[in-house]
This record gives C-alpha cells, structure tokens and sequence, in this order.
C-alpha cells in the first residue's frame, strides 16, 4: 500500500513539473480572430437561409449577434448573384487559423486573382467578385433565390 502511495506522490511531482504546450501571442491572436470570424459568418448564413430573396450588403444591426461580441476586424458580408460572401482583412496565419476552424472547407479561403484558393480538388476555382478585396479572407455559400 505504501509502494502505491509513493507511485501517486512521484506521478503527481512529475504531472507538475512537466509544462503545458506553450503558444505564442501570435497563435493565440489568430485564434482569436478565427473565433472572431467563425461567430460573424455563422451568424450571417443564418440570417441569409431565414429570409428569401435577400441581396446586397448585410448590415450588422441586421444579424443577432451576441451581445458580448465584437468584431476584430471589419467583417463584411454581400449576397451577389445567388451566393453569400463573408470576408474582410486578414493575414495568411489568421486565415490559415479559420481555415483549421472549420476544418479545411473548401468554401473558405483567400481571395486571389478573382478566386478563391485554396481551389477545390474536384472541380474549378470558385470565382470571387471584384467588390472583394485581394487578399481577402473569404467564405462563400449559395442562397436561396
């Protein structure tokens, strides 16, 4: 019983002396954006499946956000052609944050030449319109008609 004692004593000393995975300001800043980024889109794709027939720039007193939130970065959303586009500035690390996010989606990425990369595997390039700026962060879906 004693050599049991002295084992949970020796696993707790060694439990504390080992240091959690350390993440640099910069993960944790993009992270944060992600989130950031995630909370807004989300929420844009609701109110855009909710209402038919919706076009045009989605303002942000139109969408219900939670109260707590605020945007780190100055999130756009616009339904053009059928399709709804969520984008605004961000750096490659941020994107490449969201993009972990949401699990590699192939509807999320960069604008970049007109397109949306990365391009999806099994098939064409989504073309991104020219009311988003290059670079852009990106995430597109179709809506409702």
């Amino acid at each position: 019983m004693k050599a049991l004692a002295v084992f949970g004593i020796l696993l707790g000393v060694m439990a504390l002396l080992q240091s959690p995975k350390d993440f640099s300001h910069e993960d944790s800043g993009a992270r944060a954006i992600a989130i950031n980024y995630a909370i807004y889109r989300n929420e844009v794709f609701r109110h855009v499946y909710g209402q038919q027939g919706i076009s045009g720039d989605i303002a942000l007193a139109a969408l219900d956000l939670p109260d707590s939130w605020r945007p780190l970065r100055q999130w756009r959303a616009r339904v053009d052609g059928g399709r709804c586009y969520v984008y605004g500035d961000a750096t490659a690390q941020e994107i490449a944050a969201v993009r972990q996010l949401f699990q590699g989606s192939f509807a999320l990425g960069q604008a970049n030449a007109g397109r949306l990369v990365p391009a999806p595997v099994y098939g064409t390039a989504v073309p991104v319109p020219g009311f988003i700026p290059e670079g852009s962060l990106v995430s597109v879906t179709e809506v409702n008609r």
